[in-house]
């Protein structure tokens, strides 16, 4: 499996089989240049056997882990995103893929098996997640995660914003590198890297964190 070069397909609906809404649209053309800058750097030297992508959306970010993988999970608690994935996995170049699609409860991840997966992967959606949420989710991480397995996962570093996540900078939550390490910490996982970086120009907005079953 080639991991150095990877496809992103166009945006509109021309291109994909379902009508992409304004959100999606207009953040699917900076994925490529995101996952080249922030993501791969970090991730190229992790087992992609079994990824899970948590808040998938309509799968900007899984366009580009399904080349990586053989088994991919796409977990999202909106069911308009999973059935979005379905109709765009559903062609003729991802058939010897298996995609397992699931619409979760937004706190756990229940229907996916314990160490099932080798590596766990989120863009750009847990920076709006509320703490308990995060905690949560990094709890039951540590369940569906092989021993051994990584995961990465992109979220806020805004310690002092406001509990109202639309009240802050690009709303992002309340949260924090050190809460996410905690958390880590509290569910048996531990943290091999984290990286600040600025967003919306707002310094140290975000951290991305890399973190291990043992």
């Amino acid at each position: 499996m080639n991991n150095d070069k990877v496809i992103i397909e166009n945006v509109g609906e021309t291109t994909l089989p379902y009508k992409v809404d304004t959100y999606f649209a207009s953040n699917e053309k900076y994925m490529l240049d995101q996952w080249n800058w922030y993501i791969w750097p970090l991730i190229k030297d992790c087992n992609f056997h079994a990824v899970m992508e948590v808040a998938c959306g309509h799968g900007r970010n899984s366009n580009l882990l399904i080349q990586k993988t053989d088994t991919l999970y796409l977990v999202d608690a909106n069911s308009t995103c999973i059935d979005a994935c379905k109709l765009r996995f559903s062609g003729i170049a991802y058939k010897d893929k298996k995609i397992v699609y699931v619409v979760n409860n937004g706190y756990d991840f229940s229907d996916i098996p314990s160490n099932s997966v080798s590596f766990i992967y989120s863009w750009d959606s847990f920076v709006h997640f509320d703490q308990k949420v995060i905690e949560s989710y990094v709890n039951d991480m540590a369940r569906v995660l092989q021993s051994g397995g990584m995961g990465f996962i992109h979220h806020s570093n805004l310690a002092q914003g406001s509990t109202d996540w639309k009240a802050n900078p690009g709303w992002r939550s309340k949260m924090s590198a050190e809460l996410f390490a905690a958390f880590c910490k509290n569910a048996g996982l531990s943290i091999t890297q984290q990286n600040l970086f600025t967003w919306d120009y707002v310094e140290n907005l975000d951290c991305l964190s890399l973190f291990t079953k043992a």
